[in-house]
């Protein structure tokens, strides 16, 4: 007889914090014994199930500017508590890119759409989720607190869930850990086809020795590689640089999920195509991008499409084997996907 317990009963006893401030938030995080921030909770409470225990939930719904969309001088800021149908449905995302927001009508089910963050679907860790890649391939940075103070810290998406070193292992095959801030499970893919979208280019490695540049509120922007090595980060939004007249495209192959999905964004100048990001996702222990300068009219992208995937794929490192696919298999279909997804830039433009 087989027996599943999945109920909420099983769950230990917990504090259930609602702080107003981030200073307040991070000093209950901070305190003795463990404890998890709480954003959509659909992940979190997953975990808790599996017999994880905390003495504290810090419920983050309390903070407003976690959940909104602002346009700034840097970039379109997105709360990291913005619901995935927020997405859909901003008007300011609409205008800046609009490719995000048609994408993101075809990620997860109802259900998780109106509860799921686009905070927690990153730092849940899951490879299968699509909001890392998506935030890569568009040059996102990550806005994190980690002072009292209230103060925040912008690092780049990409180093977010990885490792300082890099992962060496698949999250699938490696034991469950507490989530930093509550997660949102994301079962996307499931509820319809392939979906295609636009982006920019993802961010070069950072200089160690960079200063920090300040931004408003005392708030700083350092490199993503930096996060970590961070302790107790509080992920408090997302910036896509979206600066005129340069604009923002994205495209998405999820079409062999759950081996891989791909993710090109591009930043277009003056009708040109200055540079190309690619973010793939499902073929590592955490989502990965490379980047390279073009400087192409969109319309030829197709005619080069070979050359320009044979490039920026070289720039990737080689996939993990598991069994769902071998790492050859990923790498082979990494480069059919890159070039499909130009083919079909070119073709449309």
């Amino acid at each position: 007889m087989l027996v599943a317990l999945r109920s909420r009963r099983h769950i230990a006893p917990f504090a259930l914090h609602r702080p107003d401030t981030l200073a307040e938030a991070l000093a209950l995080r901070s305190a003795p014994g463990p404890s998890a921030f709480l954003a959509g909770g659909l992940d979190l409470i997953d975990w808790l199930k599996q017999g994880n225990a905390v003495d504290r939930l810090i419920r983050l719904d309390g903070l407003p500017d976690l959940a909104t969309v602002s346009d700034r001088p840097d970039g379109l800021r997105i709360g990291a508590m913005v619901r995935h149908a927020g997405i859909t449905d901003s008007a300011l995302i609409r205008g800046a890119v609009p490719d995000l927001a048609e994408l993101w009508n075809g990620i997860a089910n109802p259900r998780v759409r109106f509860s799921g963050t686009i905070g927690g679907n990153v730092m849940a860790g899951r490879p299968e989720y699509d909001a890392l890649p998506a935030l890569m391939a568009l040059g996102a940075e990550a806005e994190v607190a980690l002072a009292p103070s209230g103060g925040a810290e912008v690092t780049p998406i990409h180093t977010i869930v990885a490792g300082e070193g890099g992962p060496s292992t698949h999250p699938s095959k490696s034991a469950p850990t507490q989530p930093v801030m509550a997660g949102d499970r994301a079962r996307e893919g499931a509820e319809g086809p392939p979906s295609t979208a636009l982006s920019e280019p993802a961010p070069q490695a950072a200089d160690a020795n960079a200063s920090p540049v300040l931004t408003d509120a005392g708030r700083q922007r350092i490199p993503l590689d930096h996060l970590a090595a961070l302790t107790q980060p509080l992920v408090t939004a997302f910036v896509i640089p979206v600066r005129a007249p340069a604009t923002l495209r994205l495209f998405a192959d999820r079409s062999l999920r759950p081996v891989i999905t791909v993710w090109c964004g591009l930043t277009l100048a003056d009708q040109l195509v200055a540079t190309l990001r690619l973010a793939v996702g499902m073929a590592y222990p955490s989502a990965v991008c490379a980047t390279m300068p073009l400087d192409l009219p969109l319309a030829s992208l197709g005619a080069n499409a070979a050359d320009i995937a044979a490039g920026i794929t070289r720039l990737l490192p080689e996939p993990v084997s598991d069994g769902q696919a071998s790492a050859a298999y990923r790498r082979r279909m990494t480069g059919v996907l890159t070039r499909r997804i130009l083919v079909r830039i070119g073709s449309s433009a």
